[in-house]
């Protein structure tokens, strides 16, 4: 069954969508949009993937709507097949973004790593050259069958919002994360460490005063 589940390129991108999203339902010309293909080629590969037993059909507002069925035999199978390539799209990530600006801080999470974040990929720095970003994100979102969110903060707010352990970094920090490059992190500990030794400072001062 596999080598005719992955025998259209058609077929292989609505997987990418179904099996990555399998709590989203598409409609067709959602699906058009998504994949680049012909909705000839969109409305012949669903009908394919129903006949498999991979996906399911519902209407509502005139529309026909598609989304994965969990019980379909081969279902762990499948997203397995397609969730492990995560770590290649990692490294490709990792490449196209050497030359989106002047980042010291470059970090994946959310739809990267699978965790329940307000980001997918957070950067910190002095300039960020926002076209060049977008143009790698759409070539990603596309991978991952989603938008991918990404914030990009000034090194000062960065720095800031570390000290402070900011709910937002903070969330981000202890969930599963990629780091991919962390200049600032050597500057931000040595700052951290400076703090305590002037908080040690003022308490023995406050101790001799007494």
């Amino acid at each position: 069954m596999l080598e005719h589940i992955f025998s259209s390129k058609t077929r292989v991108k609505l997987l990418n969508y179904f099996l990555r999203n399998p709590d989203q339902q598409y409609f067709v010309r959602e699906l058009t949009r998504l994949t680049g293909e012909h909705i000839n080629s969109i409305r012949r590969e669903l009908g394919n993937l129903m006949e498999f037993g991979l996906i399911s059909e519902t209407k509502k507002d005139q529309k026909k709507f598609y989304k994965t069925k969990k019980n379909f035999l081969l279902y762990n199978e499948l997203r397995a097949l397609f969730t492990k390539t995560d770590t290649i799209i990692e490294q490709e990530i990792q490449e196209d973004l050497d030359a989106i600006g002047d980042v010291d801080v470059i970090i994946l999470t959310g739809v990267f790593t699978g965790v329940e974040t307000q980001t997918d990929l957070l950067m910190a720095g002095k300039k960020l050259q926002r076209k060049r970003l977008e143009n790698v994100l759409e070539k990603f979102s596309q991978k991952f069958g989603k938008p991918i969110r990404f914030t990009f903060l000034p090194a000062e707010e960065y720095s800031y919002r570390v000290s402070i352990t900011d709910k937002f970094l903070y969330d981000i920090m202890v969930n599963k994360k990629v780091v991919i490059k962390d200049e600032m992190k050597k500057v931000l500990e040595a700052l951290q460490e400076q703090k305590k030794l002037e908080a040690l400072k003022e308490a023995e001062g406050s101790e001799s005063s007494e």
